[in-house]
């Protein structure tokens, strides 16, 4: 009897604990379940959290900063004039019987120009000519004279005289005969013409003007500030707005040691070269003088500066996915770049599209640029 209870009481023991041990197992199911499907929920969300914040990015390009030269210009305007250029008028009077050169034509030192009817002056050269001969024999003459003491020294004084006197006329009227042929001082081109064949001729009348092209100046005048900068040897760029795309290359040759009292100027002559000869006297320029060049400066596209409240800006990307906004500290400037004296450094990433209407800490995402 006894042997049956302890059997009973056994069982009941093993069945309270198997019944304790499922419902252990069961919970310990439920909560593995629970936390399963917790972290499956986080890593969904995680997933649509990210899926937002690269719907919301925006898309934007960017570069990477680097060193380059950039160099600090003054800017003024001029015209341009040549180093050697003259109006030519006639040293004698009368009829101008040949022309001889039109404008545009280029012509060398000594051709000749126009020729005046010579005739006139041709008889003048023939009487003083044979004047000549003639105190050349009364000098023979009164030499030999003078050789036998038949002649006193004063006497024969004056028969030199009157033989150097006639050389000197013969002289000056060959002369004259030859300025009848009107020849150029200078080599170039013929920029204007003033007279017509068969017009009379004053020695007042301008009748031809003669340029040099291959000797160029672009004078400018800076304020005594800028002209401090210039030294005599520094580089300059000229533009012209009828030569779109052209660059002409210049060199400041001389610097005038006084200011101007009436405008407060100073004048600077720079020598322009110009092989192909596309400039032309009297052209309107742009003038670039380069005062000082930088050559491992910290360059920034201009495309990538915003401007906000008379400050200038940029966009750095971190971490590839945050735009900042830096305030950019700015030195020299050229036509496409802007050097970085602080708030930026060689290696950040920029961004030089899609940033204008951009704030602060803003997500965005990269594409490739175009630059």
């Amino acid at each position: 009897m006894k042997t049956m209870r302890f059997l009973l009481v056994l069982v009941a023991a093993a069945s309270l604990a198997l019944t304790a041990c499922s419902k252990s197992e069961a919970e310990d199911k439920n909560k593995t379940d629970k936390a399963e499907a917790s972290a499956t929920n986080g890593v969904a969300k995680e997933k649509e959290k990210n899926k937002v914040d690269e719907i919301k990015a925006v898309p934007v390009e960017v570069t990477t900063i680097k060193p380059g030269v950039i160099s600090a210009y003054v800017l003024a305007t001029s015209s341009i004039e040549t180093e050697e250029a003259v109006d030519i008028y006639p040293q004698v009077s009368g009829i101008a019987v040949k022309l001889l050169a039109e404008e545009g034509r280029y012509v060398r030192k000594g051709e000749v120009l126009l020729e005046v009817d010579e005739r006139e002056y041709k008889l003048r050269e023939e009487a003083a000519k044979v004047n000549y001969e003639r105190e050349k024999s009364n000098h023979a003459r009164a030499k030999s004279m003078f050789e036998k003491n038949l002649m006193s020294a004063s006497e024969f004084d004056v028969a030199n005289f009157n033989l150097e006197q006639a050389r000197i006329e013969w002289e000056q009227a060959k002369l004259t005969l030859d300025y009848c042929r009107i020849k150029t001082p200078i080599s170039g081109f013929v920029s204007e013409r003033t007279v017509k064949l068969g017009d009379r001729l004053l020695t007042s009348t301008k009748i031809y003007s003669i340029v040099n092209p291959d000797l160029l100046l672009a004078k400018i005048h800076l304020t005594e500030r800028d002209a401090l900068r210039a030294k005599a040897g520094q580089n300059a760029k000229v533009l012209s707005e009828a030569l779109p795309g052209e660059e002409f290359h210049g060199v400041v040759d001389r610097i005038s040691p006084v200011v101007d009292p009436s405008s407060g100027m100073v004048k600077v002559t720079i020598r322009v070269s110009d092989r192909q000869r596309l400039l032309k006297p009297g052209m309107f320029v742009n003038v670039q003088l380069m005062t000082d060049t930088k050559d491992n400066a910290v360059l920034i596209p201009k495309k990538a500066v915003i401007y906000d409240d008379n400050r200038q800006f940029v966009y750095v990307v971190r971490n590839d996915t945050l735009a900042l906004k830096v305030p950019l500290q700015p030195g020299y400037t050229d036509r496409d770049n802007i050097e970085a004296v602080s708030g930026v450094g060689l290696g950040d990433t920029i961004i030089v599209v899609g940033h204008n209407a951009m704030k602060d800490s803003t997500r965005v995402k990269i594409a490739e640029a175009k630059i």
